[in-house]
């Protein structure tokens, strides 16, 4: 209905004399109509896409057929649109989508994926003949004189397009030896011989220009570079951090489509060389002329475009050709019309426009053109780096529609293509490091100032992008935050990506005055934008501990300080680059352990590791037939109990089956919430409609009231306790009793504050709550920006009284009870370290170990088992201060239960699940 309604509208106006300007301004408002359409069915239903771009293909086509005397049927020209978007758009379509489609299908079609792409390029150019419906050129004779004289190996001469609708055009396929030039079968029959001929030349200087070298590069790119940039990515997300996959494949498109955007601009530049070079080819110049007007008067485009869009457009306005044209064949100038002229503000002389009281000369003027605006026509026009407009009347517009023709050929030389060495190296490195900054663990600065220099390369620009990668890959070397491996290799890859950004700025023309404003504006902006949630959270009881917890937990602050400095330091201003610098090296010294000691005394933070000591080989090790997710083991570590995974079920599912038996024997299943090893039985937890039951497969059966989530646990040798939620306020409750007995004790505990994490002991509840600093209270939305802020308490609550233990800056996010003890084991994480603390009347730091490790058990005999971010299991005795690593190189842990001496590992290998049971003495 859009397309009809707009198609019916233009078509009012079709004997205008300006109808192609009104035209491309009404070309211009439908696209953006229809991309604000498209996002939306994105959005709400992206399959739809193809029939939205169907429905705008039938309700243009009326007005279509008009616009452009066209005399194919409907059916016809829908085959046509969809031959050409399967053959001709299908490669850039699965391009686009590439990370999409890897994601949908699974990993397993990745390298699939890649040879598609990498195929698809290679017969791009055979598919896009075949969606012209091309054929060989019967009538290629009169080339010959053009082909003599060109510096390239010949090419195939063919024709193609649609034989009853209007696709005028030309273009070259450059391919070495197997390079084609393609005429549209509608150009053939509206433009003369000597009109094709000159065309042919054009297209033969763009083969000229793809030498070898440039061939080569070209097919590196297509070929190699960028369908690995498609899928290499996304695959190390999917495998590493799915969650952050959705980015990339959003990510992707964009970069892609402003990649695409910037090598048309610069395509402009090869275009008006091609005009020269097919004159010296031997292209009768007038006959050039009169082929660019026809091409742009079927194609309904304007003669001529304002300077700022004309920079957008991937051809010069073809005022602009035919001047150069023109000048380069030394023809004489147009008749001059009667001037002066006068159209109320606007008068035309011989030699300058006058608006208003201002005075332009043409050999001044950058570009003098009129434009469709919602108001009417307006003149517009640009001088240097000003700009002015003014309105037109509409029965004047004709009149110096006109006038502009003879303008154009008195209008400053087109400029010359500044030739900034290093432009296409910059955008093509920034393209590459965008790519690598959406890597999760990347700080992002690198990451936006990739976008600003593919948008303007210059030097203050890429220095800051060059002094911000290496930063951030440093950075991300030092404290990896997720798989080790992949993060330092991709941090290598941005530390050598800053190095060559920093090498590319010895090929840029230093001008003086280079403004370092964009740069410095983007990076201001965000500097604001990090420090200032930051510095709220700041706490006033414990400031240099905060300073340490801001610098660990945002690196980003002294790498945006950096790239400023860089950027100021290459345009001279050397003594404020050095301030910046010095500022980011001083934050980041406020993100180390050294200053942390000199800053206060926090009771988790140390930088003590456990005594590592050697691993031994399993005691037993057995295969299951099925997926598990829970294990608990017996205290001789003799009878193992699995909680299998059924088909649909999530990872955190905990009602369901177990599987129970010897760790060498069959398992037979039961269905339970929770299971535990006492001495001699097996606790069976059994959730229904009523409350909660627990048995031990006997006549004996305790019946309790319901409970949020009970966790059953087996208590010394003939001991058991249920703890959980009351149902209506959600306060801790606790049963406990003895196996064989019906009696049972019950009590809750009393929470105060905001905890985060809690655990119970034998008979007191300890808990961490967020201490928020007071500005932060006052701005609820910085405790979900910056969970981290403030600081974390620790507090002992009993049935009667309420103890604080202490406070850490660092985020105490577990705490386990230590059986058998009267001590609890605390877990607190920073941006680079796990830290272990024991807690009992007060806390006792244990060590600490690099990276994200999550607790999953704690034993007898101050024993904790933690999963790391490599998957394998740290068995730590905090007793004696040693520990030892399980793992292997096929395996990832996915629970841990313990024994009286021995450690159980519940743990994937390949596509197997399996037990694996290690001593622990």
């Amino acid at each position: 209905l859009v397309a009809w309604v707009g198609g019916r509208r233009i078509q009012r106006h079709i004997d205008d004399p300006l109808f192609a300007d009104r035209m491309f301004a009404h070309r211009i408002t439908m696209v953006r109509i229809y991309t604000l359409m498209a996002i939306a069915i994105v959005v709400l239903k992206g399959w739809m896409l193809p029939l939205f771009f169907l429905a705008i293909a039938i309700g243009g086509f009326p007005a279509r057929k008009r616009l452009f005397d066209e005399t194919w049927s409907l059916p016809q020209y829908l085959g046509n649109r969809i031959r050409m978007v399967v053959f001709i758009g299908g490669f850039w379509i699965a391009l686009l989508l590439a990370p999409t489609i890897v994601h949908k299908a699974g990993v397993q079609w990745a390298p699939i994926v890649l040879f598609a792409l990498i195929a698809g390029f290679y017969i791009y150019q055979d598919l896009l003949l075949f969606g012209l419906d091309a054929e060989p050129m019967k009538d290629v004779e009169r080339f010959e004189p053009i082909l003599a004289k060109a510096n390239a190996p010949r090419p195939r001469i063919m024709e193609g397009g649609p034989r009853t609708g209007r696709f005028t055009n030309a273009f070259a396929l450059p391919r070495g030896k197997d390079s084609r030039v393609v005429f549209t079968r509608s150009l053939l029959r509206d433009l003369e011989p000597s009109e094709v001929v000159a065309i042919f030349a054009h297209e033969m200087a763009h083969v000229e220009h793809y030498t070898p070298r440039t061939f080569r590069v070209r097919q590196l790119f297509g070929i190699a570079i960028i369908p690995a940039l498609a899928v290499l990515p996304e695959l190390s997300l999917l495998e590493y951090a799915p969650k952050d996959a959705m980015w990339f494949e959003i990510a992707w498109p964009v970069v892609l489509t402003i990649a695409i955007f910037i090598a048309a601009i610069r395509r402009q530049k090869h275009e008006g060389e091609a005009d020269l070079r097919a004159l010296e080819l031997g292209a009768d110049p007038l006959a050039l002329i009169s082929a660019l007007e026809k091409l742009h008067q079927l194609n309904r485009m304007p003669r001529r475009f304002d300077a700022p869009r004309e920079q957008r457009m991937t051809h010069p306005s073809v005022g602009r050709r035919i001047q150069s044209i023109r000048r380069a064949a030394g023809l004489a100038e147009e008749t001059p019309p009667a001037l002066p002229r006068e159209f109320g503000d606007i008068r035309f002389t011989e030699d300058a426009v006058q608006v208003r009281t201002a005075s332009y000369r043409y050999d001044a003027l950058r570009s003098l053109a009129l434009r469709k605006t919602l108001r009417g026509f307006a003149l517009v026009g640009r001088s240097g780096r000003k700009s002015f407009r003014s309105p037109v009347a509409a029965d004047a517009a004709p009149e110096i529609h006109n006038l502009l023709n003879w303008v154009d050929s008195r209008l400053a030389p087109v400029a010359a293509a500044s030739e900034h060495h290093g432009e296409r190296e910059s955008r093509l490195l920034a393209l590459v490091l965008l790519l690598t900054s959406v890597f999760p663990g990347i700080p992002f600065p690198p990451l936006i100032l990739s976008l600003l220099v593919l948008i303007s390369p210059t030097v203050p620009a890429v220095a800051a992008l060059g002094v911000t990668a290496i930063a951030a890959g440093l950075v991300a070397w030092l404290h990896p935050s997720m798989i080790e491996a992949a993060m330092r290799s991709m941090a290598i890859v941005e530390l050598m990506l800053g190095v060559i950004a920093l090498l590319l700025l010895r090929r840029f023309k230093r001008r003086a005055g280079a403004s370092a404003t964009p740069p410095l504006i983007v990076l201001g902006g965000l500097t604001i934008i990090v420090l200032i949630p930051a510095l709220i959270g700041i706490h006033t009881d414990q400031p240099g501990l905060q300073l340490y917890l801001a610098a660990q937990s945002r690196p980003s602050i002294p790498i945006l300080l950096l790239g400023m400095g860089a950027a100021l330091a290459v345009t001279g201003r050397k003594r404020t680059a050095i301030a910046l610098a010095a500022s980011a090296i001083a934050f980041f010294a406020c993100g180390t352990r050294t200053f942390a000691r000199f800053a206060g005394s926090d009771p988790l933070l140390t930088d003590r590791e456990p005594l590592w000591v050697k691993s031994p080989m399993p005691l037993a090790t057995r295969s299951l037939d099925r997926r598990a997710n829970k294990l608990r083991m017996s205290a001789d570590a003799q009878k193992i109990a699995v909680h299998w995974l059924q088909p649909g079920d999530e990872e955190d599912d905990v009602v369901g089956t177990f599987g129970v038996g010897v760790i060498a024997g069959p398992l037979q299943d039961i269905k339970a919430a929770d299971v535990a090893f006492a001495t001699n039985v097996l606790l069976q937890l059994q959730e229904t409609e009523s409350g909660v039951e627990l048995s031990d497969g006997t006549d004996w059966i305790v019946r309790l009231p319901v409970i949020i989530s009970p966790r059953l646990t087996a208590v010394g040798r003939d001991g058991w306790r249920i703890s959980g939620t009351r149902p209506r306020n959600y306060k801790p409750i606790r049963f406990m009793g003895r196996i064989g007995s019906s009696s049972y004790s019950t009590g809750w505990l009393p929470q105060a504050g905001l905890p985060i994490a809690s655990a119970e002991g034998s008979n007191d509840l300890l808990y961490a709550s967020l201490d928020i600093p007071p500005l932060a209270r006052r701005i609820p939305w910085i405790v979900m920006v910056l969970p981290s802020i403030g600081s974390t308490e620790l507090w002992r609550s009993s049935l009667s009284s309420e103890e604080r233990i202490g406070r850490t800056v660092v985020g105490a996010t577990e705490i386990f009870w230590l059986p058998d003890s009267d001590q609890w084991v605390v877990i607190g994480r920073d941006a680079t370290s796990t830290y272990v603390a024991t807690v009992d009347k007060s806390i006792h730091a244990a060590g600490s170990i690099p990276g994200n490790a999550l607790a999953a058990a704690t034993g007898s005999g101050s024993r904790i088992a933690l999963i790391d971010s490599n998957r394998d299991v740290i068995v730590w005795n905090l007793r004696s201060g040693k520990a030892m690593r399980l793992g292997c190189a096929e395996c990832s842990a996915h629970d841990v239960a313990f024994a009286d001496h021995a450690v159980g590992v519940l743990r994937l290998r390949g596509m197997r699940t399996e037990v694996a049971v290690f001593p622990t003495d």
